[in-house]
C-alpha cells in the first residue's frame, strides 16, 4: 500500500517480523550498522502487543539516537507512558545522514518505531522531545518525510493522522512554531511528571473524540499547555517537592556504546543561589531536592530493573544538596 502527502511516497509499513528484518537489513551497511534501529531493548514493549493496544505513543527525538544517547528525557517519557498510563510506546529518532539516504531510496519513512518498525501514521500521538532550539530545523523534514502533513488544518481532518505534541527543555523557546497553521498541534512547556501523565491520559481518553476537542481540553486542564495557533495565557506547574515519578527507574536500555549498565539519577532540580553571572540561578526556582534515602531506594530499583552497575548523578548544583556527602 502506498501513502502520499506533499508528493512524498513510501511503502506503508507491513506487519510482522518479515518487514522488520527487511528494514534492519537495509541499514546493516549504514552508520553503526543500523544498530539504533534494531529495537526490542530491555524494558521496552513487545512488538506483538501493538495490535491489541488501545493507545499508542511514538516518543520522538529531533536528533539522532547517537546524539541523544546521554539524554534521559525520552526514556522518562517512555517510562511514564507505559508504566503510569498503560499505553504502548515506541521510540523514533532522526536518521543519521547515511541512513536517511537508504530510507529515501527504499521508501522507508523517517519517523519509524525502532521496535515495531511502524510508521508515524499508525500511532495515536507523536510525543516530540525538543532539547535545543537548533533541533527545530529538523522537525518539518521529519514530518514531511513521514507523510505527516505540515499543516495543522490538514492534520485535524485526517482520522489516520496522530496528534503532534511538542515539549522538552526548549519548549519555552519555540516561538518560531507559532502561526495560523502551525507544524505542531500543541506545545507543552513544563516538566512535572503528573502533568505529563495527565496529558497522555487525556489523549487516551479523548481518542474517540475529535482532535479539536482533545486539544481544547488539554488547553483548559493541563498547566503549561497551549496551541500555537490560538494563544491563551498559561502557566506551567511547579510542584513544591520533586516527584519520584520523574526518576528513571524502569526506562529502556538502548543499544548505544557505554549505555548498558549505566543510568541517570537526578538528585535535585534548579538552583538555590542568585549568582549574577548565571541565568539559571534567577529563572530556575524554586530549588528542590530528593532525600538521600529516596535516592538510594531508587538506585536499588534502577539496578534491579535496568541491570546497572553505575549511576550518573544529575543536578544543576551538586554541592548544594543537603545530604551530598552521605549520598556519596
Amino acid at each position: 500500500m502506498q501513502r502520499s502527502y506533499f508528493n512524498v511516497k513510501f511503502k506503508r509499513v507491513v506487519y510482522g517480523k518479515k518487514f522488520q528484518s527487511v528494514v534492519f537489513s537495509k541499514c546493516s551497511s549504514a552508520k553503526w550498522s543500523g544498530i539504533w534501529l534494531r529495537g526490542e531493548e530491555l524494558n521496552t514493549c513487545k512488538p506483538q502487543d501493538f495490535e491489541t493496544s488501545q493507545f499508542k505513543i511514538l516518543v520522538t527525538r529531533l536528533s539522532t539516537s547517537r546524539d541523544t544517547s546521554a539524554s534521559f528525557t525520552h526514556k522518562i517519557l517512555y517510562q511514564l507512558a507505559v508504566k503510569q498510563c498503560g499505553a504502548f510506546a515506541d521510540m523514533a529518532f532522526l536518521p543519521p545522514p547515511r541512513d536517511s539516504e537508504i530510507f529515501d531510496r527504499d521508501g522507508i519513512p523517517w519517523l519509524i518505531g525502532t521496535t515495531t518498525k511502524r510508521d508515524a501514521l499508525q500511532f495515536d500521538l507523536l510525543a516530540i522531545s525538543n532539547s535545543i532550539v537548533q533541533e527545530l530545523i529538523n522537525l518539518p523534514v521529519l514530518l514531511r518525510k513521514s507523510a505527516v502533513p505540515l499543516s495543522k488544518r490538514k492534520r485535524m481532518l485526517g482520522d489516520d493522522i496522530p496528534l503532534v505534541i511538542l515539549g522538552g527543555a526548549n519548549a519555552l523557546n519555540t516561538s518560531v512554531l507559532i502561526s495560523k497553521d502551525p507544524v505542531v498541534d500543541g506545545i507543552f512547556a513544563g516538566e512535572d511528571p503528573e502533568c505529563i501523565i495527565r496529558l497522555f491520559n487525556l489523549c487516551k481518553e479523548m481518542k474517540m473524540h475529535s482532535k479539536e476537542q482533545c486539544l481544547k481540553r488539554m488547553e483548559e486542564e493541563i498547566p503549561g499547555f497551549f496551541q500555537p495557533d490560538s494563544l491563551v495565557r498559561t502557566k506551567k506547574m511547579t510542584a513544591v517537592d520533586l516527584n519520584p515519578l520523574g526518576l528513571l527507574e524502569t526506562g529502556p536500555v538502548l543499544y548505544e556504546e557505554e549505555q548498558p549498565g549505566r543510568g541517570n539519577l537526578q538528585i535535585s532540580d534548579w538552583c538555590p543561589s542568585f549568582c549574577s553571572f548565571c541565568s539559571e540561578g534567577w529563572n530556575r526556582k524554586p530549588y528542590r531536592e530528593f532525600t538521600a534515602k529516596t535516592l538510594l531506594d531508587a538506585a536499588l530499583r534502577m539496578k534491579a530493573s535496568m541491570g546497572l552497575d553505575s549511576v550518573d548523578l544529575y543536578s544543576f548544583n551538586f554541592n548544594m544538596h543537603g545530604e551530598f556527602y552521605p549520598l556519596l
